[in-house]
């Protein structure tokens, strides 16, 4: 029911006795999450990227979208200059700098897990990024089909 969901939008934080969700904004629909929970700081982006589809859009288009989402990175960064798992847009349909985005964040933000997403079915896609996530010191987590599960507590 309605009445049993909680809305917040960018800027706002919501806390209980057991998890504290701070919401972050998005270079697209939606917001993205910072949230607290049994000691471990995650970080959702949802649809914040560096979404510029290079091969399409004029220069300026990719100066803006850049702009907007290192602005957004910024702002987080100054809450959150670590976080231990971030679950973070690695999607080729973007063209051929698909992961520029998770490679601005890592480079600014330490993050000890890093779990790609918005891949879709093309794991190799959103896979191809454990070279770049484990040389800046990230565990990477390799998701090979739909329902995987993993341990983030070791």
């Amino acid at each position: 029911a309605t009445e049993d969901a909680t809305y917040i939008n960018k800027g706002d934080v919501y806390e209980d006795g057991h998890i504290r969700i701070e919401a972050f904004g998005s270079t697209d629909v939606g917001i993205s999450f910072l949230i607290d929970l049994q000691g471990i700081r995650l970080f959702h982006a949802g649809d914040l990227n560096n979404w510029h589809w290079s091969e399409e859009s004029t220069p300026q288009e990719i100066r803006k979208a850049e702009g907007d989402f290192l602005a957004e990175i910024k702002i987080l960064q100054q809450k959150a200059p670590l976080v231990d798992v971030a679950m973070f847009p690695v999607d080729s349909r973007i063209g051929k700098d698909y992961m520029r985005g998770a490679e601005q964040f890592v480079e600014r933000i330490k993050t000890t897990i890093f779990a790609p997403m918005h891949f879709s079915e093309d794991y190799r896609g959103g896979n191809s990024f454990r070279t770049f996530a484990e040389s800046k010191g990230c565990r990477f987590l390799t998701i090979s089909r739909r329902g995987e599960s993993f341990d983030i507590t070791k």
